[in-house]
């Protein structure tokens, strides 16, 4: 989804968006991980304005098709491909999660399971953009030579008429206790051998952390 992101919204075509953001001077870029997705912009300062427009057109105004869709699944699949399957350390991870935790998400891979990503559909990527892409859903942080009340007030401009979208209650399912090792072998070629460990430690809001 995180790649749909940089597509056509109902206002700018497939590839405005970079190339606005490039004819200004800035560079854009996104990552995901196991709890966020994250889009930044290194822009000039007077491109702050055209950027907090253009970010907001995305969050409200983001078209998701099947050609769209198709197109940046394959991107994705072979990114896995290269990343995962084909990869030694790639697959080694994703296994040391899938063993770590049996109940949590965080034993789903950030990429998804093959199966995920070819069966996903327009439909579940619209119900997801519909449900976690609005202004109660998201932080924004900007840094830099900026006067605090002008970036406030554009940010008003742009994003205070978006519509708060009803974030569902996260329906965690909490890792059990694990009392013994958990040790599985896998075959790869790779020229040495190779161990992978993982360590459960209390969550990053837990006082013990």
């Amino acid at each position: 989804f995180e790649h749909l992101m940089f597509g056509a919204t109902e206002t700018h075509a497939q590839g405005v968006f970079d190339r606005m953001l490039e004819e200004e001077g800035a560079e854009t870029n996104a990552a995901t991980f196991l709890d966020w997705t994250y889009y930044h912009t290194n822009l000039p300062k007077d491109a702050l304005a055209l950027t907090l427009r253009l970010e907001a057109d995305r969050m409200a105004k983001l078209v998701l098709n099947e050609a769209e869709l198709t197109r940046e699944k394959e991107v994705v699949i072979n990114e896995r491909k290269q990343r995962v399957e084909d990869d030694v350390e790639g697959s080694v991870n994703e296994r040391l999660y899938k063993e770590a935790f049996h109940q949590h998400g965080y034993g789903w891979p950030t990429i998804g399971w093959m199966e995920d990503i070819v069966g996903m559909t327009a439909e579940d990527c619209h119900a997801f953009y519909r449900t976690y892409y609005a202004p109660n859903n998201a932080r924004l942080v900007v840094v830099g030579d900026v006067d605090m009340g002008e970036l406030l007030a554009m940010v008003q401009r742009e994003y205070g008429p978006m519509p708060s979208a009803e974030i569902p209650v996260e329906d965690v399912q909490p890792e059990p206790p694990q009392t013994e090792e958990r040790q599985v072998e896998m075959k790869k070629p790779t020229p040495t051998q190779k161990i992978a460990m993982g360590y459960r430690s209390p969550a990053l809001g837990d006082f013990d952390h």
